[in-house]
């Protein structure tokens, strides 16, 4: 890519938007929390400004602006993520707007992309039903920033999501979890019930779908790493805060976060379709987890059938051992297969 222009994840395979990711996030010019903040302070009002200039004329389109990531938050997520560093945060500087058709998100991401390089992620559905639009925007120094699209019902329903979203994250017990987790499922089925017909064609589909509105009608090559449908509960649920990501993104590398045994084969199949068809940025290779996957999926009660899915969308049913086989020369797909094992093994 260029100073300016865009890459789309439905255009091209996931290993090379992954590839991009990779490189993009590794040339960010900062280490620290300290030196991203400092970075990040001036770039905020920029993108807020871009954003604004780019929502001109847009019927109905306003733009949100939560300002710049408080740094606890932001060595928060670094922890949580299991991140080397600061440069590996890409949502730091965020931004959002609302819109009223989908045809209206893909000229705002035109128009940023006349003024910045841009990674487009498409509108996608996560496992709860929340939907939006996240667009990686890089600056001419090479620090990113995201810019979240949502339907102006979607807008409206945030507050009362994030409040849920915010109760299941720090909840301890694992019955509590689930129902909180239900809840969520429940009132983003609701609100997407009250969107227009013309985001339909957006929202069907499996979960963490993702797409533009030029090409909703086609199967996305970023279908590739969504989990199975056949169990209970799904690999990511999440509607975060305001400028975080809200599905399994590339834009901040994995965001499982399963830990109860009833999602062990929706956990296992989400992370080896991820990883093996896209890879992982956020993990440094350790051939030793392979083996500790397999010693953890022993310990799990054996083998198991979990689903996969190809850049097609066409899915494929394997026995986990057979998968992670085929994921031993992708390090991260085996530490990825390990963290979701063992988190699933050692709950009730």
């Amino acid at each position: 890519m260029g100073l300016t222009g865009a890459l789309r994840r439905e255009d091209i395979p996931p290993a090379v938007y992954a590839a991009e990711w990779r490189r993009v996030k590794e040339a960010q010019p900062f280490d620290t929390v300290e030196e991203l903040r400092a970075r990040g302070a001036p770039r905020q009002g920029e993108l807020a400004a871009a954003l604004g200039r780019a929502v001109e004329r847009i019927e109905g389109g306003r733009v949100e602006n939560p300002g710049l990531k408080k740094a606890e938050r932001i060595a928060e997520k670094i922890r949580d993520k299991g991140y080397d560093s600061a440069r590996q945060v890409t949502d730091a500087v965020r931004a959002g707007a609302v819109v009223a058709r989908p045809e209206d998100g893909d000229a705002i991401v035109a128009r940023l992309a006349e003024a910045f390089r841009v990674i487009d992620e498409g509108w996608a559905t996560n496992a709860n039903g929340y939907f939006d639009r996240k667009v990686g925007v890089i600056f001419p120094d090479g620090m990113i920033a995201e810019v979240q699209l949502w339907p102006s019902e979607v807008f409206a329903a945030k507050k009362k999501g994030s409040e849920l979203y915010d109760a299941w994250r720090t909840e301890k017990d694992p019955a509590k979890a689930e129902a909180l987790a239900e809840e969520q499922r429940a009132y983003w089925a609701a609100v997407a019930k009250e969107l227009p017909e013309s985001w339909s064609p957006l929202m069907g589909g499996r979960p963490n779908r993702s797409t533009s509105s030029a090409k909703s009608s086609t199967p996305s090559s970023s279908v590739s790493g969504r989990p199975s449908q056949t169990t209970s509960r799904p690999l990511t649920l999440s509607q975060p805060r305001f400028g975080e990501s809200t599905q399994p993104s590339m834009l901040d590398g994995p965001t499982a976060t399963a830990s109860r045994s009833s999602q062990l084969n929706q956990d296992v199949s989400g992370a080896i379709n991820e990883k093996i068809g896209s890879g992982d940025p956020a993990r440094k290779p350790d051939p030793a987890l392979a083996a500790e996957a397999e010693q953890a999926l022993a310990d799990a009660g054996g083998d198991l059938e979990i689903v996969l899915f190809d850049d097609s969308g066409a899915e494929r049913r394997v026995s986990a051992r057979q998968a992670l086989r085929e994921a031993e020369d992708d390090a991260a797909a085996s530490a990825e297969l390990a963290d979701c094992i063992i988190r699933a093994e050692g709950t009730p």
